[in-house]
């Protein structure tokens, strides 16, 4: 869009923008925004801090609209030492359906004229739902983290489970595929891969604990604001 939802620091979408512009300067970004809030758009970009910026900013506006969740509808890679964006058969949302949308179909389009490569697979997947890791242990060998659920969008197109588990090794070149099953939405929501000290290590969510961290800032906040007493925020 072409303003923030409430104010700056709200964690719209704009923001989120903001936020990458301002942090990583040195960083090139291509982005696509629908034509109406472009305007809007570059009057608010004025008032961010852009002034140490020494890498080049492409907004590329386009006639439909697209949502924030970029990751979903293609994943980047190497390919003859190019960086190539591997796109699905097509652009889509839901778990159980396989919605299409246009708009993210557009701005892959509108990614591609401005010079980058894009490469679209013919197997359906949403890119959030399957993440490519190294193993260390494994003498750095490749394996793709995939959520069950872009298995079956594929047998629905007609491949066995064991077609489409291969199909996806072959085109996102790795070595093997480790399927996941589903626990909220996409495993990128649940499962965040890093490498330390050699061994691969997989952070999750933990909603215990993070109700836990939530609370403690709230009590801190609202005692800080006397709106508890020492006695009663300790409790």
């Amino acid at each position: 869009g072409g303003a923030y939802w409430q104010a700056r620091e709200d964690g719209s979408g704009v923001d989120l923008a903001r936020c990458l512009f301002e942090a990583l300067p040195d960083v090139e970004f291509v982005a696509t925004i629908e034509e109406k809030h472009l305007e809007p758009f570059l009057a608010l970009s004025k008032t961010w801090e852009l002034s140490k910026r020494t890498a080049p900013i492409t907004i590329v506006p386009q006639d439909m609209p697209n949502a924030q969740w970029a990751q979903d509808d293609g994943r980047s890679g190497t390919a003859n030492g190019a960086v190539v964006t591997l796109t699905p058969r097509y652009a889509s949302r839901g778990d159980e359906t396989s919605s299409w949308t246009p708009g993210e179909m557009r701005a892959l389009e509108s990614f591609a004229a401005t010079g980058r490569k894009v490469a679209r697979s013919p197997l359906l997947f949403q890119g959030g739902n399957a993440i490519v890791v190294r193993d260390p242990k494994r003498g750095g060998e490749r394996v793709l983290l995939l959520g069950e659920a872009e298995v079956y969008r594929n047998t629905s197109l007609g491949l066995t489970q064991a077609q489409a588990i291969e199909a996806f090794r072959v085109e996102f070149g790795v070595q093997r595929v480790l399927v996941l099953p589903a626990v909220a939405y996409h495993i990128d929501y649940e499962v965040s891969p890093r490498v330390v000290n050699g061994e691969l290590v997989c952070f999750v969510a933990d909603g215990a604990a993070a109700a836990v961290e939530v609370l403690r800032a709230t009590v801190d906040v609202l005692e800080r604001e006397k709106k508890l007493d020492e006695a009663m925020a300790r409790s």
